[in-house]
């Protein structure tokens, strides 16, 4: 780090050019492209660099959700020792690599598992959000030193951007992120990061269909508004690679969110894909406007469905025509590559997705 030194600096010397050796050694000075003088020097101020020691031991939270396979085996391929939270009563089966910490998630008890961690990386479901709150208070009084909150998707940093009603669905998510950035701001030896991913699109076309609009076993879509808002996305694989990168590089990424891009998509050119993939056949499209979906969500707040109303507000949040709210960035203006993230061909990733759908 340097600061241009000015005269006043050098006490009595009224012009830098004639600074002798002898005090430009005085003064640690080196010449310099500071102003219009003939010559300039710089102060060279001796200040002693700090690095983050590397992470080792990492536990990941929700495991046996829908993102834990991937953050695990990415966990694992990076070489870092894993272990992971566990409801009691769970029988889940995880992979032999993983140690597994029993909990009620009362502050005790995550403290007891927490203890001798590097790093939690929490991908916890929706029924499980206000829990990161308790984790973050034992992860801060055990000495954990990173926090990765389960807020992929959205970009909860452009609350401006959103669509309303979407911003209100958010507000468990942004509560837990304002006490992260507290409880990191008040005990520095915590760090955060937020990885910011756009919609999961593997998971939507394996595993939830309705989520966002594409069945490909009944061949069906639902297309909102005009179908050409811009979406980008990131498939669990790749944000498991994401994880594992981010806490590979403790100190570039530290109290940062970092957003990646593997897929931009609209909704005509992903199903313009699926219907190539799937023997060239037209699709049964359904259109829907957004203004509509979200006035049938609003109902089912009303009538307490909120699983459903979710489905609804997002879509608005995703396919309103005329915005790019889920157009998180460009893969140039991303952090692809400090996060080892690549550039998916979007034919090439369907005609994948498509097999893996008709093993099933």
């Amino acid at each position: 780090m340097s600061t241009l030194l000015t005269p006043t600096k050098l006490k009595n010397i009224r012009d830098r050019s004639y600074a002798t050796k002898d005090i430009r050694q005085k003064y640690n000075l080196v010449e310099g492209d500071g102003d219009t003088t003939p010559r300039t020097y710089i102060l060279l101020r001796k200040t002693k660099k700090t690095f983050m020691a590397a992470y080792q031991n990492v536990i990941v939270a929700g495991a046996s959700g829908n993102m834990g396979p991937a953050i695990l085996k990415a966990l694992n391929t990076a070489k870092f020792t894993v272990s992971v939270l566990s409801r009691e009563g769970s029988s889940h089966q995880f992979p032999p690599f993983v140690k597994v910490y029993k909990t009620d998630y009362s502050l005790p008890s995550l403290s007891e598992a927490f203890r001798g961690q590097d790093a939690v990386v929490s991908v916890v479901g929706a029924l499980g959000i206000l829990n990161q709150i308790q984790m973050i208070d034992a992860a801060s009084q055990v000495g954990v030193r990173r926090f990765l909150p389960s807020s992929f998707g959205a970009d909860l940093d452009d609350k401006e951007g959103m669509q309303p009603n979407f911003l209100g669905l958010m507000g468990n998510k942004l509560r837990v992120q304002e006490h992260l950035v507290k409880v990191c701001e008040e005990n520095k030896t915590l760090t955060w990061t937020q990885l910011v991913t756009g919609p999961i699109l593997d998971w939507a076309l394996l595993d939830a269909p309705v989520a966002m609009g594409f069945d490909i076993k009944a061949k069906a879509a639902t297309i909102y508004d005009s179908g050409n808002a811009p979406v980008t996305c990131t498939p669990r694989p790749q944000i498991g690679i994401a994880v594992a990168n981010s806490l590979k590089n403790p100190e570039a990424t530290a109290n940062r969110s970092l957003r990646t891009v593997s897929l931009e998509i609209t909704q005509n050119k992903l199903l313009a894909a699926l219907e190539q993939e799937t023997g060239g056949e037209r699709w049964a499209v359904t259109r829907v406007s957004t203004k509509d979906s979200v006035a049938s969500g609003l109902e089912k707040i009303a009538a307490k469905n909120f699983g459903g109303a979710f489905v609804n507000i997002l879509a608005a949040q995703m396919y309103e025509d005329g915005t790019t709210r889920s157009r998180i960035c460009t893969p140039e203006a991303s952090d692809n590559t400090l996060l080892g993230v690549e550039v998916l061909d979007l034919g090439e990733y369907v005609a994948d997705i498509v097999k893996q759908v008709s093993a099933k």
